[in-house]
């Protein structure tokens, strides 16, 4: 229970500000990679990438967000849940959608009224991505129903659902990894 009375303190850090050894993230719990430019981690010699995958392997949490430009977080592919690209092609898609489930879903109930509901009115075309194949080991945490109206509520038609948000273990952290970019 000690751990349930601390704050969290949210930090901003831009990719070439991250250490380049991983005893630098000892005070750091997890990692929210939002849509900040992964190949910094790499540049001009940077051994950012290995000291960040380092630090997941030794209990790290990482969780990605999939930006609209899926190159911006390529260079953390090989540590994603989903398989990303097969040889130089991308196996994720990049889809505009209107709902906002699941996250309307994890909001909590619905309110008793439209006008109380702030998940009731349309949001303006999201880039959501489509990512079809999971890699073995990885659990699929939660999916997204593309045949869901923009309202969020379910079709009658037959499913076609892909993976949202995803998680699997590296060493003895672990990387998440949601279909949007949640910023």
């Amino acid at each position: 229970s000690y751990g349930v009375n601390e704050d969290v303190a949210m930090i901003s850090v831009r990719p070439d500000e991250l250490p380049e050894s991983s005893l630098g993230y000892d005070g750091v719990d997890a990692i929210v990679w939002m849509d900040g430019d992964a190949s910094t981690l790499s540049a001009a010699g940077a051994r950012r990438l290995p000291a960040l995958t380092s630090w997941i392997k030794q209990g790290g949490k990482l969780i990605v967000t999939q930006p609209a430009d899926r190159s911006k977080v390529e260079a953390l592919a090989s540590l994603w849940p989903i398989e990303s690209k097969q040889d130089d092609n991308w196996l994720i898609q990049m889809q505009n959608r209107c709902s906002l489930e699941p996250l309307r879903s994890w909001a909590g109930p619905p309110a008793p009224s439209r006008l109380e509901d702030p998940w009731y009115y349309k949001a303006p075309p999201l880039k959501v991505a489509r990512a079809s194949q999971v890699k073995p080991g990885a659990v699929v945490a939660a999916t997204i129903n593309w045949n869901d109206d923009a309202n969020g509520s379910a079709s009658t038609g037959p499913s076609d659902e892909t993976p949202y948000l995803v998680r699997w273990p590296v060493g003895l952290g672990e990387v998440t990894w949601v279909a949007q970019n949640l910023g």
